[in-house]
Order: C-alpha cells, then structure tokens, then sequence
C-alpha cells in the first residue's frame, strides 16, 4: 500500500527544496540517456540502483526498463528521497519523497518524453 501527494516529477515549474539535489542527478541521468543510441538503450538492465549523494543527503536512484505492450520500451529514472519533513510519499516501507521521469525508444529507433500516464506507477 501506498499514498503518494504532488507531481512527482522533476519536469515540474517549482520543486521543493528537498528534493532539488535529487532531481537534477535524476535529469543529468535521463539527459546522458536520451543521447545514447537507441540499440543502447534497449540494453539497459531491467533495474539499476545507485545510492548518490547530493546536498549531503544520500538517495537511491534507480534506472528502470520495460517492454510495452505496443512494442516500445519504456526508460525511467526514479528517486527515492528519504525524509521526514513534509513528506509527500508515504508506503510501508518507506516515508519521504519519489520523484520519476521517463523517455519512450518507439519502435523505429525515435526517443520521446514519457507521458505522464505511463509513469504513475514509478511514482
């Protein structure tokens, strides 16, 4: 079970101060990746975690992959902020903050932004 508030994504105009170090790690990631081949991206390992420090504040950032349906593969790059001051994540497992982002390898080798709806459950 879990409850989760806000956006969650780094994308967004305003971000909360906690979790400012962690996005741009996050985005310096999805940056590196949208430049990578597409073969490349295709592959990634399945799930990738990194513990990363920013800030003084550690965070796991994990890197994900997934097979659609449609046959496009979905990137996403997810962080897990620990905290206990406003939270906006809450699961039983975990309190604190997630934010994810994502890019879409289309079939013809096109890399996209992920739209929001194919990101909820990383969020």
């Amino acid at each position: 079970m879990r409850i989760a508030f806000g956006h969650c994504t780094c994308r967004a105009e305003r971000l909360r101060p906690v979790v400012q170090g962690p996005c741009s790690a996050l985005l310096a990631r999805l940056a590196w990746l949208e430049k990578q081949a597409p073969h490349e991206l295709l592959q990634l390992p399945e799930e990738h975690t990194d513990t990363v420090e920013r800030d003084g504040k550690s965070f796991a950032l994990t890197t994900w992959r997934g097979a659609l349906e449609d046959g496009r593969t979905l990137i996403v790059v997810q962080a897990l902020i620990p905290s206990l001051r406003w939270p906006t994540y809450y699961s039983l497992y975990f309190i604190g903050h997630v934010v994810a982002d994502g890019i879409l390898v289309n079939t013809d080798g096109r890399v996209e932004v992920a739209p929001d709806d194919l990101l909820w459950y990383y969020r």
